[in-house]
């Protein structure tokens, strides 16, 4: 289950400042993170297949990686701006060589804040409520940021996103039906013969087209399954390794992907609420601004988010051209013309 995104403030400047602090600059801060987990909430929320009404699982999954990618930048860049509000408050910029006060000093102190600084000048400080803060902090990037033992790092996948722009999923990889018959039982897996004690190597010459009696390479393949790779040798010995294809990238369901995302999602509520704890004995609003009114509104995006069988119909007028792999979602328009 998602939890809530807690809204304890309003506008920065509403507050008080307190001499030797910068509450305001901290306000804003929580409200940049607030609204970008709000951000990643929603494509979280929408990344749930159950979330929709409709049977197709190919457009499921491609509904799906569409907002998992989204939700992995901004669960991602949400603990960059959970780092930045004690960041200001404390001022722990100082001795970074940031000048307060001075043009663009806000933006210089931003990129300056990095997780050790932080971690190491709040240690110094001896308020209860910020060592509780400081130890949730450093469990959760002990955990979930920085973890060979969990299969999703949320922190790893999405700078894959940031530096090759794709994640490799294993909904999209199409899977060879290529089988080894022992005795009668059909064997598509290398865990399965290495279960048995057998290790598989399987040979086919590859002619020259303009030559079919010359031999020119030879295609072996050594795994089946999901894990089958096949190495392509020339007879003058040079070598295209089909691992090299596997190994370049982690596969990923888009299942753990999700389960990965909703433990992060939570647990960085959690020391949030744990930060609001130590702000709240900073913040007070502005006796000028005491006696105003706020109002929310809140805001049911189903109809332009989630997949039904209904919006399904009206959508096949204006549908767009998607090619993942093997299956492709036409989209034309009411002008009767095609995207390529």
């Amino acid at each position: 289950m998602i939890k809530d995104i807690p809204r304890p403030y309003q506008d920065a400047e509403l507050y008080m400042e307190l001499q030797g602090l910068d509450v305001r600059l901290a306000i804003m801060k929580t409200r940049d993170f607030l609204q970008t987990l709000g951000d990643a909430q929603l494509s979280l929320t929408y990344a749930d297949k159950k979330e929709h009404e409709i049977d197709d699982e190919r457009i499921l999954n491609i509904i799906s990686r569409t907002h998992s990618r989204h939700a992995l930048i901004d669960y991602n860049g949400c603990f960059d701006l959970l780092l930045q509000i004690p960041w200001f408050l404390f001022r722990l910029w100082k001795g970074t060589g940031v000048r307060r006060n001075k043009d663009n000093w806000v933006i210089k102190a931003e990129k300056k804040c990095n997780y050790d600084d932080v971690k190491n000048k709040l240690a110094v400080l001896q308020d209860a409520n910020i060592k509780q803060f400081l130890e949730k902090l450093i469990f959760f990037n002990d955990t979930y940021r920085f973890n060979n033992s969990r299969n999703v790092t949320i922190r790893d996948i999405a700078n894959d996103l940031k530096h090759k722009r794709n994640i490799r999923l294993r909904e999209f990889r199409v899977p060879s039906n290529l089988n080894l018959n022992i005795n009668g039982i059909e064997l598509n897996s290398k865990k399965l013969l290495e279960e048995r004690g057998i290790a598989f190597s399987f040979e086919q010459e590859i002619f020259e087209s303009s030559n079919p009696d010359k031999v020119i390479a030879k295609a072996i393949s050594t795994h089946f399954g999901d894990e089958q790779t096949i190495d392509i040798k020339y007879i003058n010995g040079e070598l295209f390794r089909g691992e090299d294809l596997v190994r370049s990238g982690k596969n990923y369901s888009l299942e753990e992907i999700y389960m990965g995302l909703l433990d992060y999602h939570n647990n960085i509520v959690e020391i949030f609420n744990s930060l609001q704890i130590v702000l709240n004995e900073y913040v007070e609003l502005n006796p000028q601004y005491k006696n105003i009114k706020h109002t929310t509104t809140s805001y049911n995006v189903d109809n332009y988010f989630k997949a039904t069988q209904s919006n399904q119909q009206e959508n096949k007028r204006a549908r767009k051209f998607i090619n993942y792999g093997k299956h492709k979602v036409i989209k034309t328009f009411n002008s009767g013309k095609k995207l390529h």
